[in-house]
């Protein structure tokens, strides 16, 4: 068979997953039970990491000229780095003579010319960028006033040559390391602010605001980033990307409303600048995609907080916190519109699809989010008595309920074809109930003192008290939990009409016919798609054993919510 070729790494024959002969259970001849071949990518990842850290705190009183009241004032500044060593040797298609492959940091096997000396030199040695800030952080406290001012400076460093702008054959690519600059040194200044003050002797009024620095994943600089684009639709790292830059703002009210209860309000709203996304590069003899900086992402959204503590002669204590919130943008992840720039062409224009323009709501969006916690603690020597012991001491049970509003998802046709908006539609919510009773020992009671303040926990947690089992996710071709409208919906007409046999029978050749046996002469006929034991697997029968398989896969319930534990 000419897709099983030598590997040039392991020096088998290989090849891709194929169907065959097999003794699965359910007598299926498809890719749900691969009888040869072996799966998709071989990768290795190696990293190394060193860093550096320090700081430094001090506390002063500044005396103001006039002032009865002088500022009290924290200061603190410190410095990071970071050095990496990276390397990674990835080949999605190990028998195939021509595959996708990416080394750096390790001798490739794939390119044997001598004529790319160079690129083999070059891609021998790791990616090795660095990454460091200094920051400073002051807090200046006023009567009840808070003042706390930031800076801090963001620098990072791919320490390697830019991707060649040209790439459609590996001689462009030599051309381009050879002629390109080294990528560019990213670097920011973020200044952050914080200002409280009271509004009572029991509330408080906060403004917050920072500006950060974020680069992307490594993988996203550096994988695939001096390949050849001679095979189409590959995804390109580019050691030049920007990086991103986000602003947060936030409001917030919080104040004790009673003895050991507290409040807490609060607004964010973050923009996320320069969010990685990817490019489609029209090329000729073909195009690709490369990693860019144009994305965009918002997220905005309410919390509110209500707390109870543990008072003198009150053991019981809760927590509610409830979250609404909207995020938005462009794309979900770096990699998310990479299906939309090489999948069809769109239905209503008949044109190439290219990057979403307008804002959608994001695949991590959840509008609501609910949990609650309440329970009760006996510390040592309190909690019911029986005979002067008291049984319960240092015992806590709690039980918690969780609630969130379900996961937006596109919905695809069974060609996995976009159908309707971005995100338009929504998974089930999620709900979960637990209950959790512990209590400390502490060892000093059983070993003596040189056990010191060690303490032993022992636990025991439930949960989905109350069993719950709904569904928790769809198929997004069906926005069915149990059918998804393509592999678990066949017809009979999809199954090989002709029959298999268990054995020759030389008065009938069909039984030794070549449709009998897969590629390497092993007979199709299996026994459990035969069932009523006869020695011939009829479509019909191969049919049934097809829906028992079908009935196996959803009674396993996998959108479904997990039962009580």
């Amino acid at each position: 068979d000419g897709n099983f070729v030598r590997n040039p790494i392991t020096g088998l024959i290989e090849g891709p997953q194929a169907p065959g002969a097999s003794r699965n259970p359910f007598g299926l001849i498809d890719l749900n039970f691969p009888a040869y071949g072996n799966p998709r990518t071989l990768e290795i990842r190696d990293s190394k990491t060193l860093s550096f850290k320090g700081a430094y705190e001090t506390n002063f009183e500044l005396d103001l000229s006039g002032a009865d009241t002088s500022i009290r004032t924290n200061l603190r500044a410190g410095f990071d780095f970071a050095t990496y060593t990276i390397r990674r040797h990835n080949n999605s298609l190990p028998w195939d003579t021509d595959p996708f492959s990416d080394v750096y940091g390790f001798a490739s096997p794939y390119l044997t010319d001598t004529a790319l000396t160079s690129l083999l030199s070059f891609l021998e040695e790791p990616a090795t960028p660095f990454q460091g800030a200094v920051w400073a952080q002051s807090r200046f406290s006023y009567n009840t006033i808070v003042f706390s001012p930031g800076l801090r400076f963001d620098f990072f460093n791919p320490n390697t040559v830019q991707a060649p702008l040209s790439r459609q054959t590996v001689n462009a690519v030599v051309d381009g390391l050879q002629n390109n600059e080294d990528a560019t040194m990213k670097f920011q200044v973020s200044p952050r602010i914080g200002i409280s003050y009271p509004i009572t002797t029991r509330s408080n009024f906060r403004v917050n605001f920072a500006m950060m620095f974020k680069m992307p994943d490594f993988n996203i600089l550096f994988d695939n980033a001096y390949g050849d684009a001679q095979r189409g639709n590959q995804l390109f790292g580019n050691p030049n990307i920007e990086p991103q830059k986000v602003i947060v703002y936030d409001l917030g009210y919080e104040a004790a409303i009673a003895d050991g209860v507290f409040i807490d309000v609060s607004a964010f709203y973050r923009d996320v600048f320069n969010q990685s996304g990817v490019t489609f590069v029209p090329a000729v003899p073909s195009s690709y995609i490369l990693y860019t900086v144009q994305e965009y992402g918002n997220v905005r959204g309410l919390e509110f907080s209500l707390a109870k503590g543990r008072t003198r002669g009150d053991n019981f204590f809760g927590r509610i916190n409830y979250t609404l919130q909207r995020a938005v943008g462009t794309a979900s992840s770096p990699s998310s519109n990479y299906g939309t720039l090489i999948g069809q062409a769109d239905p209503y224009t008949g044109e190439a699809r290219d990057n979403p323009l307008t804002e959608f709501v994001l695949s991590y969006d959840r509008t609501h989010s609910f949990n609650a916690t309440a329970g009760v603690f006996w510390g040592n020597d309190e909690g019911p008595t029986l005979g002067g012991i008291h049984l319960l001491e240092n015992t806590a049970a709690d039980f918690t309920v969780l609630y969130a509003s379900g996961l937006p998802f596109t919905r695809v046709n069974e060609r996995g074809q976009q159908e309707g908006e971005f995100n338009a539609n929504r998974f089930p919510a999620a709900f979960n109930t637990e209950f959790k009773l512990s209590r400390s020992v502490l060892m000093r009671e059983l070993l003596g003192d040189f056990a010191g303040n060690t303490r032993l926990e022992l636990y025991a947690i439930v949960s989905n008290v109350f069993n719950t089992t709904g569904p928790v996710s769809f198929y997004t071709t069906s926005g069915s939990p149990d059918q998804n409208n393509t592999s678990l919906n066949r017809g009979i007409g999809e199954f090989p009409a002709n029959d298999y046999y268990a054995e020759s029978i030389d008065a009938r050749p069909e039984t030794f016919s070549n449709a009998q046996f897969d590629t390497y002469g092993r007979r199709y006929y299996n026994p459990y798609a035969d069932i009523n034991l006869d020695g011939v697997s009829t479509q019909a029968e191969r049919y049934e054993s097809y829906k028992r398989f079908i009935a196996t896969i959803q009674s396993f319930r996998g959108n479904y919510d997990t039962p009580r534990t």
